[in-house]
């Protein structure tokens, strides 16, 4: 099966909450939104226009708790930890918590049984929706400040590295524990899943934090605990599972980026062919998809754009999870650009992901791009600046994107007349369908947004 076009049914009643297969597309959006309901944290991008009130509502959360949300911003981490130590007993099932504070965010819209609900669907035994639980509290559970080694601290992570339960096979990931995949994104040795372990290993260390009711050490041990499930998930077999995994560094501060130089001379005027192009996205370079001879290229180039480039100098960046990164993207992109399009510039220029971030760079630094076509992209600044610039934007993607939701990405541009939005009718598990052909084909998006 083609994993992009993985879908899910959309649950809203209480009892769903079950961690079950049947119901566990619908939990994993519902962890997912736990990110962007979290405190803004200084050193992370905010998380307006990332949620709104009818995700909640889709998914059986009560709205009431967007109000919550901005009304207690400031006393959210001692809330949260109150309502866990109050909730939960060493030896309960992770499951009872689950309940409990599903049960507590909906009846009253209490956003303090936030992190209890986070760290009993961080335990689940269910991959999918235990890593995505890992990445939303990656994103939105800032860490703690530790007491300085004067004050004789030996709190978390320092007892996952003097204790080790030697019974269950998580104690290497613990002593090898690697921040970033390697830079293909793809994993190296597929680790099998068992998430009955895994479920046991959280319920044990949980556990024991729970027994000193401080609430440093509970956001340090979830976060470990996270820390370790997402190393864990960049090993899985399942490309959604590694997918949902990297949304923990989506929303990582990338200091400040150099300005994009403006834009190279202009070719000489001459006879000239409005070509188009794809940009890849994170990680997306050793991907097929966009690159002459791959399937959502084949697609296009077949009647929608037929001078789709495939001259042999395809533009790709190196698609790290770095803002310096990007602007680097950006900046190569102005040159090929202004190679490939001299004067006239490109037609249509399709964008995955933070690819579209690249594209909307270099429209900033003064590239010419007649037309954008956003898939699946974050929003930032750069996006919103470049509207004005560019004659056409059409912005094509996910009802609900539990990637970019769980990295608290802000998902929406802003009104404008040259905007065209196209919103995928399936809900779709994989963040890569908005370049998937079928998907395309079976909604005839090119024809409804005027291709």
């Amino acid at each position: 099966m083609d994993e992009e076009l993985a879908a899910f049914t959309v649950h809203q009643g209480p009892e769903t909450i079950a961690p079950t297969t049947e119901y566990e597309g619908t939990n994993a959006s519902r962890f997912a939104l736990m990110a962007p309901l979290g405190p803004v944290r200084e050193d992370s991008q905010a998380s307006d226009g990332v949620v709104a009130t009818e995700h909640l509502v889709q998914f059986g959360l009560n709205p009431e708790l967007m109000r919550t949300r901005d009304s207690v911003a400031g006393e959210r981490a001692g809330q949260e930890a109150e309502f866990f130590f109050e909730s939960y007993r060493p030896g309960m099932e992770l499951t009872e918590l689950r309940y409990t504070a599903f049960n507590a965010l909906n009846t009253e819209a209490r956003l303090d049984a936030r992190l209890a609900f986070l760290a009993a669907g961080l335990g689940s035994a269910l991959e999918r929706e235990s890593v995505t639980a890992a990445s939303a509290v990656l994103t939105s559970v800032p860490p703690p400040e530790a007491p300085s080694p004067a004050a004789g601290w030996r709190g978390w992570p320092y007892r996952f590295l003097t204790r080790h339960i030697d019974s269950l096979r998580f104690t290497d990931p613990l002593l090898e524990f690697v921040p970033f995949p390697d830079e293909d994104g793809e994993a190296a040795a597929t680790v099998p899943w068992d998430g009955e372990a895994w479920q046991r290993y959280c319920s044990y260390w949980l556990g024991e934090v729970g027994k000193d009711a401080d609430p440093a050490s509970l956001s340090a041990a979830v976060r470990f605990l996270a820390q370790v499930r997402v190393e864990i998930a960049e090993r899985s077999a399942d490309p959604i599972v590694r997918e949902l995994a990297f949304a923990s560094y989506l929303n990582l501060p990338g200091g400040a980026a150099p300005s994009p130089p403006s834009a190279a001379p202009a070719a000489p005027a001459g006879e000239t062919t409005l070509v188009s192009t794809m940009v890849h996205g994170t990680w997306g370079w050793k991907g097929a998809w966009w690159y002459p001879g791959g399937d959502f290229h084949r697609y296009i180039a077949s009647g929608i754009r037929p001078a789709l480039y495939a001259g042999g100098q395809e533009f790709s960046w190196s698609g790290a999870y770095s803002t310096n990164q990007r602007a680097i993207g950006g900046n190569r992109f102005v040159r090929w650009v202004q190679a490939v399009g001299g004067a006239d510039g490109l037609g249509t220029v399709f964008g995955h992901s933070y690819g579209g971030e690249i594209i909307a760079r270099a429209v900033n630094a003064g590239s010419t791009i007649d037309e954008v076509v956003f898939l699946s992209a974050p929003v930032h600044a750069h996006h919103r600046r470049m509207l004005s610039a560019v004659r056409r934007v059409v912005d094509v993607r996910l009802p609900f994107d539990i990637v970019l939701t769980a990295a608290r990405a802000s998902q929406k541009l802003p009104p404008a007349g040259n905007v065209v939005e196209y919103v995928v009718k399936q809900n779709l598990w994989s963040h890569g369908a908005t370049h998937n052909p079928e998907v395309w084909a079976s909604e005839g998006i090119a024809t409804a947004v005027g291709l």
